[in-house]
């Protein structure tokens, strides 16, 4: 059988998806006072005000992107299946990626997480031995 490769989605929860979306409308909101007051100033920095109205036209299609970013990932959390979750900074999301046959393995890294599964007793004393037993009669 064929080993398939796993992806993880990772995306802002829905909270944080409002949040984004209230911060983007209240800079929007700056962005087109920037730009309305550097277009009805009439001074002889022109220049400057072409400069500031440039910047704020950039300003206001950044939050506009982004509000809609938000608002579109917010939606889609009802139509999400219930075992989605939302990454955090408390739990680190971490799966078993096979590697291809052509890199080289990194032995090390294999042997350190299967200690953690040990010491974190996720596997037995057998597993841990039977398993690092397999690790080391690998080719280096």
């Amino acid at each position: 059988m064929e080993d398939k490769k796993r992806t993880a989605t990772i995306r802002p929860s829905p909270f944080a998806s409002l949040a984004g979306a209230i911060v983007n409308a209240l800079l929007l909101l700056f962005g087109v006072t920037l730009i309305s007051s550097s277009l009805l100033e009439n001074n002889s920095e022109t220049g400057m005000n072409v400069l500031i109205a440039m910047f704020g036209l950039i300003w206001v299609t950044a939050c506009g992107l982004g509000i809609f970013y938000n608002i579109r990932n917010y939606r889609t959390w009802s139509r999400s299946s219930p075992d989605s979750h939302a990454a955090t900074s408390l739990g680190v999301i971490e799966y078993d990626v096979t590697p291809d046959k052509d890199s080289p393995v990194d032995f090390e890294t294999i042997l350190r997480k299967l200690e953690s599964l040990r010491k974190d007793g996720l596997i037995t004393e057998d597993e841990y031995q039977e398993k690092r037993g397999e690790i080391m009669a690998k080719k280096w």
